[in-house]
Order: structure tokens, then C-alpha cells, then sequence
């Protein structure tokens, strides 16, 4: 009889194969692992404590994973006995639960979600790439931005621009000074092998798809390490995409001048709510806040004429950032930043930053004023993240919002 160490450790070998039908699904599920489930009946007392432990274990109990089939056999010494044949993992989740990877798979499947946003053409070079994915999945956006920037520049093969640029040391040794990125060096060469691969394979997929275009690059805002700051941006509920893409990345006096169409903007501050929130069925152009950067967005002009809405963790930190974009935009209307909110999913509020209540307080209105003076009177509960927030109560908050 098969132990649940044993178990485990055969469906982590089937990890990746499950990760690839997560995002593609291929029949891979309702999953039957091929197992050795022989009791001998001979030892009464450990044929029955084997089948309990198969129990134990099972979705019955746990309320995930495997289901045990049974079948009846006739012995001529036992007689009739009812003994499991095999077992069964109805779906991707119940399997993940149950090697405890639920976590890590979602984070992946949101990764595999960026990539294909912005390159759609990608997909099958996601699937073969489980394993690069999954030990980068801590700077996966930063990743995608770095390989935007360097197609921005004409730039898809890192060796050949080094050998035609001074990169070197002195000593022989390459270092990755001088491109033109915002990342720092050591971020270049801490993933060099995935950005070429992506660039490789981008670069493959432009040739095959005459319609895929060349990014452009303008000169524009920069950030603190002397590069422009990126707009990330997504389109919904419009007939118009970024060839084929919901997603767009572009330089800041770049976007300044695109006036996309859409009336109704929403700053969304985190990556993750950023590329998770749902498509209500209106026009609705998403910007990626980045933090305190988001204020920035107040030298795009066009920017001043839309209906704009502001959401970002309900915490003090995201009334300040709430507080200082509107200094620069009146016209702020925040979602999902109000007590309501807070009552509903209070049980994840945790203890995060208290800073006082400085000069943004005075841009906040009435009720998100209180809001922020209970935050701030109550530290061990005053942070509130976005991706707490169910998707289909904010989607509610949201249409009710741009009614």
C-alpha cells in the first residue's frame, strides 16, 4: 500500500505537467495516478489500518483531494471484501491542495496570464518554460517590463548588442552596464538566460506574424535611475486592443499623446488587482498606479477630461496616495475605500504602516476621512489589502461607481 509521503512525492513529479493543464487544459483531469493499493489480507490488523489511512486522507475527510474507488472481490480464505482499487483527484485544484502548491500555482497562472496579455503568441513558449516561470515568479513583471524596454530600443539579442557595445571590465568579464533599461545591472544579469529566451521568442513570432508590431520609444519622464517610467495600461470593453492584446506598455510622453478611447479611467495601485480586475462589460481603461507614481499621470493632459476613479489598499498608505493624485485631479472618485468595504472583509484586516494624518488628509472627502481616522485609531487592524477584495464585489462597487 502506497504511503501519502510517497503519494506526494509522485504528483510533484507530475507538477509541472498540471501547471501547463491549469492553463490550458488537455484532459489531464479527473486524474488517476498509478499506485500500488495491494492489501494483504493476510494481517488483519494492517489491511485495515492501510485502508483507514487511504481514508484518512482522502476528500471525504479533508473536503479536497483524492476520491477512493472501491471494488468488492470474493476470497476463497477472506471471503467477500470491499477494498479501494484506486484513486481519483477530481480536478487541478484538489491535486495542488493536496502537494501544497495552491499558492504557488495561482502566482503562476497570473504570471502565464501577463505574459500571454502582452504577447498572445507566447503561449506555447509558456508551456515549455514552467520551471524558468516559476523561479522567477517574485520579479515576473519587472521581467516583462525589462524585455518591453529592450524591444523598445531594437534590442532582441543581449549577446550581440553587449559585443557591439563596451560592456566589458577590463578583465574579460561581461557586465550589463549601458543598456538601456530602467533595471539596474545586476537585475540584467541575475536573468539574462530568460530575458533572451523571450526575446528569442518574441522575436520568432514577429517574424511569423507580420502584424505584430515594433515597439516605439519616445523619449519621456524618467525615474530615479535615469530611465523614463513605463504606463501600464489595459483596454477594456473596446473593440480597439495593442494588436491583439488587452494590454499596453508604454513610455510616459508616449501615452501622453495617445488619448485612448475611453471615457472612464480606474488607477488601480497594485500589480496584482491591476491584472486581475474583471471585465464589466464597459469601456474602461485600467492604469497600473505603481505606487506613489501614479501622481505622475496628472501631466497627461486628456487625462483631466475623463471620469477618473482611484482604488488602492484601504489603509492609510493608499488614503495618502489617494490624497496626494487628488491634489493634482479633483475629479478622483475612489471605489471600494470606505467602511462598507472594510466592515464586509474585515477578517483579513491586518496591523500595517500608521503614518500620521499629514496635508493629503484634507484632500480626502467626508466619509473617507473617517475612514482613515479609524484606521489610524485602530493600528492592529488598519491595513486592508486589494487582493482581499472578491472580484465580483468589486465589480458590483465598480459599475455602481461609473453609473
Amino acid at each position: 500500500m502506497i504511503q501519502q509521503k510517497e503519494l506526494k512525492e509522485k504528483l510533484l513529479r507530475k507538477y509541472n505537467d498540471i501547471l501547463r493543464d491549469l492553463v490550458e487544459p488537455a484532459g489531464m483531469f479527473p486524474y488517476y495516478p498509478r499506485l500500488n493499493l495491494d492489501i494483504d489480507l493476510s494481517d488483519h490488523k494492517q489491511a485495515v489500518a492501510d485502508v483507514k489511512q487511504l481514508e484518512r486522507h482522502s476528500s471525504v475527510y479533508l473536503g479536497y483531494g483524492y476520491n477512493v474507488e472501491s471494488k468488492t472481490v470474493r476470497k476463497r480464505q477472506y471471503g467477500t471484501q470491499t477494498l479501494p482499487s484506486r484513486i481519483v483527484f477530481p480536478t487541478a485544484e484538489d491535486c495542488l491542495k493536496f502537494i501544497g502548491k495552491r499558492t504557488e500555482s495561482r502566482h503562476f497562472v497570473e504570471a502565464y496570464s501577463v505574459l500571454l496579455a502582452r504577447w498572445p503568441h507566447l503561449a506555447k513558449w509558456g508551456r515549455s518554460n514552467v520551471t524558468p516561470i516559476l523561479r522567477k515568479l517574485s520579479e515576473w513583471t519587472e521581467i516583462i517590463g525589462t524585455v518591453e524596454e529592450l524591444i523598445a530600443e531594437g534590442i532582441s539579442d543581449l549577446q550581440a548588442y553587449a559585443d557591439g557595445h563596451v560592456l566589458g571590465d577590463g578583465g574579460g568579464r561581461l557586465v550589463w552596464r549601458g543598456l538601456p533599461v530602467s533595471a539596474d545591472s545586476k537585475f540584467v544579469e541575475r536573468h539574462k538566460t530568460i530575458l533572451q529566451s523571450l526575446l528569442s521568442a518574441i522575436k520568432e513570432t514577429h517574424t511569423a506574424n507580420s502584424s505584430a508590431p515594433a515597439s516605439l520609444k519616445v523619449a519621456g519622464t524618467l525615474t530615479r535611475n535615469g530611465r523614463e517610467r513605463l504606463v501600464w495600461v489595459r483596454l477594456l470593453g473596446s473593440r480597439q486592443d495593442f494588436y491583439g492584446s488587452e494590454l499596453g506598455i508604454f513610455p510616459l510622453n508616449r501615452f501622453a499623446t495617445m488619448n485612448l478611447p475611453a471615457n472612464k479611467l480606474l488607477v488601480i495601485e497594485n500589480k496584482l488587482s491591476f491584472f486581475n480586475a474583471p471585465d464589466i462589460g464597459i469601456r474602461l481603461l485600467i492604469i497600473w498606479g505603481q505606487g506613489n507614481a501614479c501622481h505622475e499621470l496628472a501631466t497627461v493632459s486628456w487625462i483631466h477630461e475623463k471620469s477618473l476613479l482611484y482604488w488602492g489598499d484601504l489603509d492609510l498608505d493608499g488614503f495618502r496616495i489617494l490624497g496626494r493624485f487628488r491634489r493634482h485631479l479633483p475629479h478622483t472618485f475612489s471605489v471600494c475605500m470606505d467602511r462598507d468595504c472594510y466592515d464586509l472583509y474585515r477578517g483579513f484586516a491586518v496591523a500595517g504602516n500608521a503614518p500620521g494624518l499629514g496635508e493629503w488628509f484634507d484632500n480626502l472627502d467626508p466619509s473617507e476621512r473617517q475612514m482613515a481616522q479609524y484606521l489610524a485609531a485602530h493600528p492592529d487592524a488598519n491595513r486592508l489589502e486589494q487582493e482581499r477584495i472578491e472580484s465580483g464585489y468589486f465589480a458590483k462597487r465598480l459599475l455602481k461607481a461609473l453609473s
